[in-house]
């Protein structure tokens, strides 16, 4: 089961993706975010027994952890939301596999009005390294700004492709330019999409934090096509509920800018786009 709700209530709990929030009766509760992503992928797995491994493999992807470190996330995330190894209502243990989360759950999703998706532009606070990166920020932030409007007319026109359950994951800019008044770019302006694409509501987006983590342990390429960031692609798409992927790329071009961006859609294919703009050298 691959949920694509914003919200899972249980008891009276509840756990809200897009806010990565833990709340009990409306009130909000601690929960380390080891135990976190623990519990987000158990309750929307909730379907089937999870595999020990298949669980570590979620939450530590690409690293080597023992079986305590994995035992001690599912403690405090028993205890996050009153539960325990004794009473087992909501997270059971099935010894020799796994866990399965028992409770009942009911879903619920942030109300979408469709809409242009708002371009205020907020400027990105990167202190400029030399004479003339400024000049090239503006320009940057300009690109960004032209690239994420053509987005919104791609994701909020009406028909198939989209509907009221959008969770969009941005992955980190890749810059060809090898110009190191840019290396801001790569995740300042994955940073600045993100505020310009959820600014009003209109659509979710998958935090920066949790996406960077899983493109630095899975050794984020740049190119969705690249058939080494499947995996990459598949946990964006199970753990977060993803439903559109946007990668861009960032390279010089006879003096110029060139910004490419390509959006996975849920139907495997992708809307590929580029935008130049000049004063770029």
């Amino acid at each position: 089961m691959t949920d694509t709700k914003n919200i899972f209530n249980f008891s009276e709990f509840s756990l809200n993706l897009a806010h990565r929030e833990l709340t009990f009766r409306g009130e909000p509760v601690e929960i380390e975010p080891r135990a976190f992503e623990v519990l987000i992928y158990l309750v929307m797995n909730r379907d089937r027994a999870v595999d020990k491994n298949e669980l570590q493999d979620t939450v530590w992807p690409g690293m080597i952890v023992t079986e305590t470190a994995l035992t001690r996330a599912v403690m405090k995330a028993r205890k996050a939301i009153g539960d325990d190894a004794s009473r087992q209502e909501k997270i059971k243990t099935l010894h020799g596999h796994g866990y399965r989360f028992v409770a009942e759950v009911t879903t619920q999703e942030a109300a979408v009005t469709p809409a242009t998706v708002a371009v205020v532009p907020e400027p990105i606070r990167e202190k400029p390294v030399s004479q003339g990166s400024g000049i090239r920020s503006n320009l940057l932030i300009g690109l960004a700004t032209v690239l994420l409007i053509s987005l919104g007319w791609v994701l909020l026109r009406p028909g198939p492709m989209i509907g009221s359950e959008t969770r969009i994951a941005v992955l980190p800019l890749l810059d060809n330019t090898e110009n190191q008044d840019l290396a801001w770019t790569s995740l300042g302006l994955m940073s600045y999409a993100n505020k310009l694409i959820s600014t009003d509501g209109s659509l979710e987006v998958v935090p920066a934090g949790s996406i960077i983590g899983l493109a630095d342990n899975f050794g984020w390429s740049g190119n969705l096509d690249d058939p080494s960031n499947k995996t990459l692609l598949s946990k964006l798409q199970q753990v977060y509920g993803t439903t559109h992927i946007l990668a861009m790329n960032l390279r010089p071009e006879s003096g110029a800018l060139r910004m490419n961006y390509a959006l996975l859609s849920p139907d495997g294919k992708q809307h590929k786009g580029t935008i130049v703009g000049d004063g770029g050298g």
